[in-house]
């Protein structure tokens, strides 16, 4: 770049074979010879997990990489920074099945690697839909670096609360993030589980999915998954509770009981409902204290 003119840049050609992507030798047409086998950090992009189309393939074979991606050097190695992943992969598909390199446009950039994921957020945000589990996963990566919720959002440009529902995926089932990843339940569908244990969650995805395919729909809906967790969360609540209910019922009939306070044991046969309140001299008087009744009873 000239020190006369900021917007004026050199563009370096290079062999895409030639060029480290991160995470790219988990590719679906197989990965470079210098590319990293890395599924997170500075410089991933779960994007390299899409399929190149052949449309993009032939365009590539008649117009060539016209945009210049951005690189860094590492040692001797050219690591894709934040633009150009895909660009790589189709000059090397490309050259493939014309056994003539098609070479890359490179601009070489310096920046730290906060600096880098940042940018590249911001530069692929408009190229492709990106899946939920790739945003939380870029959200979480910021975070790493001491960004705020708030600054995230203006990152990623987004809500706030959109930042929120991302961290939320790393509570989720691996069975849950799973299917999210393969189509079979939207982000917004799936935080909803996240109130549910984990076991519980892969349980009732397993029946939301049965649902939805059984009504014709290709994801399970935000609508049924939040009634699904719902009515889940019920029933292990109503669980909980008569588990509680029968310990206390096995504490009462007991034969060391008679050794427990009277008052005691009479709380846990009013909890049980074996014995109304009345029986229980001081008791309405205790609760009001506690603000647990109101001043009728």
């Amino acid at each position: 770049m000239s020190s006369n003119d900021k917007n004026r840049f050199t563009a370096y050609q290079f062999d895409p074979f030639e060029l480290c992507i991160i995470g790219g030798t988990h590719c679906p047409e197989g990965g470079g010879p210098l590319d990293t086998d890395a599924v997170d950090g500075p410089g991933y992009d779960a994007r390299v997990l899409q399929p190149i189309t052949e449309s993009d393939v032939l365009d590539v074979i008649d117009q060539g990489i016209l945009q210049p991606i951005i690189i860094r050097k590492n040692g001797r190695t050219l690591k894709v920074v934040w633009a150009g992943r895909n660009r790589v992969r189709r000059a090397r598909l490309a050259t493939k099945r014309t056994g003539k390199t098609v070479m890359v446009p490179c601009v070489f950039h310096d920046g730290t690697d906060h600096d880098f994921l940042k940018k590249q957020i911001a530069e692929n945000s408009h190229r492709s839909e990106d899946h939920f589990a790739n945003q939380a996963i870029k959200a979480q990566g910021l975070r790493k670096y001491g960004d705020s919720d708030e600054q995230i959002a203006v990152t990623m440009k987004c809500t706030e609360a959109a930042v929120r529902n991302y961290f939320k995926y790393f509570e989720l089932d691996q069975s849950v993030q799973d299917a999210m990843k393969q189509g079979d339940i939207t982000g917004s569908a799936a935080i909803k589980l996240v109130e549910l244990t984990r076991e519980e969650q892969a349980t009732e995805l397993a029946s939301l999915v049965k649902k939805a395919k059984a009504n014709g729909h290709a994801k399970v809906k935000v609508a049924a998954a939040a009634q699904g967790a719902k009515k889940r969360a019920g029933k292990a609540e109503e669980g909980t509770k008569k588990w509680g209910l029968r310990a206390i019922g096995k504490v009462i009939a007991h034969e060391k009981a008679e050794e427990l306070p009277e008052g005691f044991v009479l709380g846990m046969r009013w909890v049980m409902g074996d014995l109304p309140s009345e029986k229980i001299k001081g008791l309405k008087a205790i609760l009001k204290d506690l603000f647990l009744v109101d001043e009728e009873g």
